[in-house]
């Protein structure tokens, strides 16, 4: 007589459930490492988004160091934000220190909120805007003093970006 093999049911659902184990162990960690790669592509794109923008610019306008660029004033950061942002695909400009173009974030393992006051971009009188792409803008700079007259002109310009737009982690770091 022929006799034929076969798997019991409880030796399936043991079969089954070793798979389960398995699996809910590595697709988190998998997961969490495509996330990171997004992150890292992102920062790499927007960085060279900024460095092409950045050039066009002064291509156009001359050096950033005879911009006059002065940090924490309006009339500067909007001659700085008319400058470059022909050259950047804007879907949405918010006007300086408005709501409506970058999420409230938090600061990287705390729970705390940074400029929690306010869902607009970090720093004194900034611009932040939205691009094609989905990437939440903001510009704002920092000061260095002249030492001459007691001016403090800008000696960089600072780009906070959220290469995710407004999905969710918004945390810094």
């Amino acid at each position: 007589m022929l006799t034929k093999r076969v798997f019991t049911l409880a030796e399936v659902l043991v079969t089954l459930c070793i798979i389960g184990v398995i699996a809910a162990m590595t697709i988190p960690g998998l997961k969490k490492d495509a996330e990171m790669r997004e992150y890292v592509a992102g920062c790499k794109k927007a960085y060279s988004v900024a460095s092409q923008v950045i050039s066009r610019a002064e291509m156009n306008n001359g050096s950033f160091k005879r911009w006059m660029f002065k940090d924490a004033d309006r009339d500067s950061i909007q001659r700085v934000y008319d400058y470059i942002s022909p050259y950047f695909n804007i879907t949405k400009t918010c006007a300086i220190d408005t709501d409506g173009c970058w999420s409230q974030t938090k600061v990287l393992g705390t729970k705390s909120f940074s400029w929690a006051s306010k869902t607009y971009c970090p720093g004194a009188e900034t611009i932040a805007f939205k691009t094609v792409d989905g990437m939440n803008w903001c510009i704002d700079g920092a000061s260095g003093n002249d030492g001459n007259r007691g001016v403090n002109y800008g000696t960089s310009l600072t780009f906070y970006v959220d290469v995710n737009g407004d999905k969710k982690p918004n945390q810094f770091g």
